[in-house]
């Protein structure tokens, strides 16, 4: 049997080397996230989150275009904040995504609720004592809106 066909233990792959760059991809830590926190104003920070840090490139992840511009236009400054902190010295730039939000789903919208009698009446009496013809209509709709009303519509 050829050396190719023999299983070989992940922990001897490990040794040989060859997966050392995907290992060292992405560094990110906790203290990266806390340098961060203590770096970048509240305001920002929580519409954004740290996504890896691969070679010489930190890159951030914002959920709104606005939070984007924000970051790109205090880029050199962050930058020259994080390389004061050894776990950040390697870091020569900043990628700055947007994260595309899932879509809403629809909202239904909802039936207006039916009136009591009672209500009914007090709002036809406020219209009759309007002189305002606009809202005097307004409220004659909404008195329109009772139980029995209610009832005969949907027949």
């Amino acid at each position: 049997m050829s050396r190719h066909n023999q299983p070989t233990a992940l922990k001897q792959l490990l040794q040989l080397g060859s997966f050392q760059p995907l290992l060292r991809g992405n560094t990110l830590q906790a203290t990266h996230e806390l340098i961060w926190q203590q770096i970048v104003d509240e305001s920002i920070r929580s519409s954004c989150r740290l996504t890896s840090l691969r070679e010489s490139t930190l890159t951030v992840c914002a959920d709104h275009a606005t939070t984007a511009s924000q970051l790109r236009y205090l880029q050199k400054i962050l930058l020259q904040q994080l390389k004061q902190h050894s776990e950040f010295k390697s870091v020569q730039r900043l990628r700055i995504l947007i994260s595309t939000a899932p879509p809403c789903p629809p909202v239904s919208a909802k039936s207006l609720p039916t009136l009591s009698e009672s209500t009914a009446k007090h709002l036809q009496e406020m219209a009759d004592s309007l002189e305002n013809s606009e809202l005097s209509g307004g409220f004659r709709r909404l008195a329109s809106y009772t139980r029995q009303n209610r009832t005969d519509r949907s027949d």
